[in-house]
Formats: C-alpha cells, sequence, structure tokens
C-alpha cells in the first residue's frame, strides 16, 4: 500500500483482535518518505491498545517506536536504528515483555509495570495487560473516537506491505 496523502488509511476489521491481546507480532515492510506527513508515523495502530510507528520529528529521528497501553498508562519502547529505505518492523507482546525488532535484530524491550487492584482495602498487585476494546486495526494512521468524534492521526507516508499479525 502507497500512502501518499494524509487521508489514506485502512481499517481492518477483526473480532480476534478485540480481546486477550498479551500474546501478539505484528510484522510489516516499510519504505517511509520522510518528505511529507506527519510529526510520527503511524505503521499499524489499534486505538487504545498498541501503536507501531515511526518519528519522523520528534528526537530520536526516523527510528520504529512500539507502545502499549494498559488501560491505565502507555508505555513506549524506541529502536536505535535510522530507517532510510525498505526495513522490516516486528512488534511482540508476550505478556508483560515488549519487545521491538528492525530486520531482525532486538532494538528495544521493556516489561510492562504491575497494576494494582483494591478490594475490600486490600492493594493487591496484579500483571499488566494490554488493553483491549472494539476498535479496528487500522494500517497508516491512529484512529482515535474519544468523546464519540472519529479523528485521524499520525498519518504514515510511505509504502507499507506485508502486514502480518500473529496472535
Amino acid at each position: 500500500f502507497t500512502f501518499n496523502d494524509t487521508e489514506s488509511y485502512i481499517p481492518i476489521v477483526e473480532e480476534s483482535l478485540n480481546k486477550d491481546l498479551n500474546r501478539l507480532t505484528i510484522s510489516t515492510w516499510i519504505n517511509p518518505d520522510y518528505s511529507s506527513g506527519s510529526a510520527e508515523f503511524t505503521v499499524v495502530s489499534k486505538e487504545s491498545s498498541f501503536v507501531l510507528g515511526i518519528n519522523n520529528v520528534y528526537s530520536p529521528i526516523k527510528v520504529a517506536t512500539f507502545a502499549v497501553f494498559d488501560g491505565v498508562t502507555w508505555t513506549k519502547i524506541t529502536g536505535t536504528t535510522q530507517i532510510t529505505n525498505w526495513s522490516n518492523l516486528v512488534a511482540v507482546i508476550n505478556g508483560t515483555e515488549v519487545l521491538l525488532y528492525v530486520n531482525g535484530n532486538l532494538e528495544a524491550q521493556t516489561t510492562l509495570a504491575d497494576s494494582f487492584s483494591i478490594s475490600e482495602g486490600d492493594v493487591t498487585p496484579i500483571p499488566a495487560e494490554i488493553a483491549v476494546n472494539e476498535s479496528d486495526l487500522i494500517i497508516g494512521a491512529y484512529l482515535n473516537t474519544l468523546r464519540s468524534r472519529i479523528t485521524l492521526s499520525n498519518h504514515f507516508s510511505g509504502m507499507i506491505d506485508d502486514v502480518l499479525i500473529y496472535k
């Protein structure tokens, strides 16, 4: 798919992505065009769950990023290799581990912090989980439906190919 203007994106309706996102791998090939587009290029996203993208203006520039949302906070990891031509991005959520690969090399990883449950005055740590919802998977932009208004942001500029998602 080639994304040249700020209105291009592709929604993917897949019910199995509306639950249990704690074991997920996203793989895609990209060739960004930094001459236009947003400050951050979204490659693949699911509203209020995860975003695989590239920094276009924000430092460090032209590197891959992967952010996941646990229902309370976003956790973002950032790669180190500048992406200037065709590159393979792979983002992995493996329980509480979040990993980002560029061209087969592990570039960043983190462990999601535990959440806490309060019940009858007791505070209990519980493992973090990726927030799930009924929103569609979006290729080439980030879709936000806050306050029942649909807005698109962080449009990708360039080419995205061979998007594969494994649960």
